[in-house]
């Protein structure tokens, strides 16, 4: 059975490589590049660190850590984006999806791992 976490992780992947194909047959320009010669799409990073985030399902704990550094280099990439560059609407409303869907999984794992840490309390 899926979690809350996993469904909004793999919707943050399936998004995130949606966005990048679109974006590298030139159908959607988001100007999100990690570098100045566009050859690293901001989406892609998000879809490789999403994917490895799944990958991780064992470990809740460094799970939670991932998605607190990667909420943080968001926040930070959004400041950079606001500030500045020339990023377009859907730019921003990428950043934005991808903030929310983030929050959603963190406060689901923190859920998960209190249950858990309340059962191992009673036995």
């Amino acid at each position: 059975m899926f979690r809350k976490h996993t469904i909004s992780i793999f919707t943050l992947t399936l998004v995130s490589a949606i966005l990048y194909y679109l974006e590298f047959s030139n159908n959607l320009s988001l100007k999100l590049s990690v570098f100045l010669e566009n050859k690293l799409s901001y989406a892609l990073l998000v879809c490789f660190v999403s994917i490895f985030i799944l990958t991780q399902s064992k470990n809740r704990k460094r799970q939670i850590s991932i998605i607190k550094i990667s909420s943080f280099i968001n926040v930070i990439y959004i400041l950079k984006s606001v500030f500045f560059s020339d990023s377009n609407a859907y730019g921003f409303i990428y950043l934005a999806l991808v903030t929310i869907l983030l929050a959603i999984s963190l406060s689901s794992l923190k859920k998960d791992q209190e249950l858990i840490d309340s059962i191992d309390r009673l036995r």
